[in-house]
């Protein structure tokens, strides 16, 4: 249901019960206005989580997503440092998910080898593909 204060959730339906505070996050969370949510980036949205499920202020989260890959160093609960790379998905978990089925081998099977990776660019995955196939 839409009104002119947002999109409503209907909490009942989805038995989510009442909560203090909502958040959206994600692509679509400045593109929809959503009653009883605030919109917040997904940087934000894991530190808070991350804090709150371990109760930890210092640490370094890495997020290897779909399409890109962030580092971030937090400090007494503050965001001191980020490293990402937007250029490409490559090096991320698509990407990753994509090579084990080119080299016909399980995911899980990849992860055998994290003591001497392998330097993987993250400037094309189209690049990639083409060099390990050979052409």
């Amino acid at each position: 249901m839409y009104k002119k204060e947002g999109l409503i959730v209907d909490k009942e339906k989805l038995n989510m019960g009442d909560f203090d505070i909502g958040i959206s996050t994600g692509y679509g969370r400045n593109n929809i206005n959503l009653r009883d949510f605030t919109p917040i980036n997904e940087i934000k949205a894991h530190i808070y989580g991350v804090i709150f499920q371990t109760g930890l202020l210092d640490f370094i989260l890495l997020d290897l997503g779909g399409q890109d890959v962030k580092a971030v160093k937090v400090e007494k609960g503050v965001i001191t440092d980020i490293e990402l790379n937007d250029k490409c998905a490559a090096s991320c978990g698509r990407y990753l998910e994509n090579m084990a089925n080119i080299l016909e081998v399980d995911l899980n099977y990849m992860t055998k080898y994290y003591k001497e990776p392998v330097e993987l660019n993250s400037t094309c995955a189209v690049f990639q593909n083409l060099n390990l196939l050979g052409k």
